[in-house]
């Protein structure tokens, strides 16, 4: 963060926001909503409140969400990152990018590996033009990888959390299901911890994607697979370099996902579907 402070200023901090603020709501929307179709589905298959859905059902649920949204984030990320790289990387720049220490969260990271490169000015439509549609989707299969565990691991953990949380505190439970509905600390402490637990163990396929993706930015660079990147990693750093990151990782995801799952809850509650 230091270097690339000294470098780009805070503004350097921001670079690749515009993708992100577009492709964030759509993003949460379909992951939010496909989740909640999926446990509804559930819920009477089984003759079953929502909330209480069985572990299975949740990941079930979880999953399908994650690979649903898929169509909203690989666009966002990939064009987030180019933006973040903001270079035309010669031969020796490549080299550069390829043997960096990876840092992420994915800016992190990005702005890291190409410390020694002069920045261009791009802006996020030349970078739409220039991949195209096809391009938009690349390591699609990577992103996949990260979204469809993490929601795996979150959606049904944060329900179980929030469970939790709201029996642990609520002092009056009542017999009545829409009386003992758990309240906004519940869902945002409940998700928050999941958050945390769901992004440190996705963090190993988060760089795999980011170095992949963010080493598409020239033609010339050399074709590079998830194996290819997550053995080079391996090699290099060994384990540890895979859950580079995981700290702002998880200070970032979890209180997004936190406040997500609570104004989702809070849309719930005043326009009930």
């Amino acid at each position: 963060m230091k270097k690339i402070v000294a470098r780009d200023g805070f503004r350097g901090l921001y670079r690749g926001l515009l993708p992100n603020l577009v492709g964030i709501t759509p993003e949460k929307a379909i992951k939010l909503a496909v989740n909640d179709s999926m446990r509804g589905y559930f819920s009477k298959k089984h003759n079953t409140d929502i909330n209480h859905i069985s572990l299975l059902d949740g990941m079930i649920s979880g999953g399908v969400a994650g690979f649903c949204q898929v169509i909203a984030t690989n666009p966002m990320e990939i064009v987030k990152i180019q933006l973040q790289i903001a270079t035309q990387p010669t031969p020796q720049a490549s080299g550069s990018l390829a043997n960096s220490t990876l840092s992420n969260s994915s800016s992190m990271l990005v702005n890291q590996s190409v410390a020694a490169v002069k920045p261009q000015n791009v802006t996020a439509l030349e970078i739409v033009h220039r991949l195209g549609l096809k391009g938009l989707y690349r390591g699609t299969l990577a992103t996949l990888l990260r979204d469809v565990p993490f929601s795996v691991i979150f959606f049904p953990l944060a329900a179980i959390n929030t469970q939790l949380i709201h029996s642990t505190f609520n002092s009056k439970p009542s017999n009545n299901p829409a009386n003992d509905r758990p309240g906004f600390f519940s869902v945002f402490a409940g998700s928050l911890v999941s958050g945390v637990v769901a992004a440190v163990a996705v963090t190993p396929a988060d760089v795999i994607k980011t170095r992949l993706q963010a080493g598409w930015n020239s033609s010339s660079s050399p074709k590079q697979t998830i194996y290819s990147v997550g053995k080079s990693i391996l090699e290099t750093d060994g384990v540890r370099g895979l859950f580079k990151g995981a700290l702002p990782r998880a200070m970032t995801t979890a209180p997004l996902f936190g406040i997500a799952i609570m104004i989702y809850d809070l849309q719930q509650r005043f326009f009930p579907v």
